[in-house]
């Protein structure tokens, strides 16, 4: 079953993975021993690291503002690295990580264009609807048939065996039902109820802080006993992954003699990541708990390590500039 170099020779035997356990099988029908389980946790927790690398960040925007970087630049990387990511993330994961845990191409694409490219689409249309100041989209009949015509197409989408997008086909339902719900939720506050103006701009934080909560404790149920085993060295490859791409990215943008609000927004660029993005890659296309820890972990952190570092750079910003203007 194994080759000289150590390789599994996958003729004698069949290798399946689930939920970090490797398990190798002999082909041979006269071979009575039981199967054999190696547990890939480690091999698993580095996949999760590499997935977290991969995954492109698309919140990084507003901390740049908040560090007087260069926002404008800081757009233009996010809109980029978004637009090839369902190309170079399984191409980096399958180039990184393929001999660590078995990646699908075609399959992490289409679950990159279901939980990125989808979400956004559906996402410039529910603003569209929540903040156009066009007549025909504050009167009550367009938001009912809007909010009426995509709840019915999820519906159907969801309920029958249609496949006309394929795997697309989840993403597409989801974003549908956001439009619906959107345009319903427009109707009740701000035409029925006549409420606040900003209703949405205070409820969209609740709703996003509830989701991410929610899925890091997925995550941490489904792992807690690896959480214990590997918890401290995964928190420091985690903080370390993150620190090290802030500080490449900021001396790496100072070598080629970038501005120095150039160097900070590349910095924020490069050490933070889509933790959101790595976590369902990791539980839906490697089908490892193990794997979305590091991702899970990463999050919180790295919000809190950018808001200090932004912080601190505003402040050092806002007191230069005092200094000048004494001079």
């Amino acid at each position: 079953m194994t080759t000289t170099d150590g390789s599994i020779d996958t003729s004698s035997a069949t290798v399946s993975t689930s939920n970090g356990a490797l398990t190798l099988r002999a082909n041979d029908a006269s071979n009575t021993g039981a199967d054999v389980q190696v547990d890939t946790g480690g091999m698993a927790s580095n996949g999760g690291l590499i997935t977290l690398e991969a995954a492109d960040n698309i919140i990084v925007n507003s901390v740049v503002n908040a560090a007087s970087g260069n926002v404008a630049l800081s757009v233009s990387m996010t809109s980029c690295s978004t637009l090839i990511s369902p190309l170079m993330t399984p191409f980096l994961m399958k180039t990184l990580a393929g001999k660590l845990v078995p990646i699908n191409f075609i399959s992490m694409m289409f679950s990159i264009l279901n939980m990125i490219i989808v979400p956004i689409v559906a996402g410039i249309c529910a603003n569209y609807i929540l903040y156009n100041r066009k007549k025909w989209v504050n009167t009550w009949r367009p938001l009912s048939i809007t909010s009426l015509i995509s709840l019915s197409l999820a519906a159907l989408l969801f309920l029958s065996d249609i496949r006309l997008f394929g795997t697309l086909n989840t993403g597409i339902v989801l974003g549908l039902i956001l439009i619906g719900l959107v345009a319903l939720a427009k109707l009740i506050v701000s035409l029925w109820l006549k409420g606040p103006v900003d209703w949405m701009d205070k409820t969209l934080p609740i709703i996003s802080m509830s989701g991410i909560c929610f899925i890091i404790a997925i995550i941490t149920a489904r792992s807690g006993d690896k959480l214990l085993t590997v918890g401290l060295a995964l928190i420091a490859a985690t903080v370390m992954h993150n620190f090290i791409g802030y500080i490449l990215g900021y001396w790496v943008a100072k070598a080629v003699r970038l501005e120095e609000k150039s160097c900070r927004t590349v910095a924020f660029e490069v050490g933070m990541q889509n933790g959101g993005m790595a976590s369902g890659l990791a539980m839906g296309v490697l089908n490892s708990a193990k794997a979305a820890l590091a991702p899970a972990i990463f999050g919180p952190w790295m919000n809190i390590s950018g808001s200090m570092l932004a912080t601190w750079w505003h402040r050092k910003t806002t007191s230069h500039n005092r200094q000048k203007d004494v001079q």
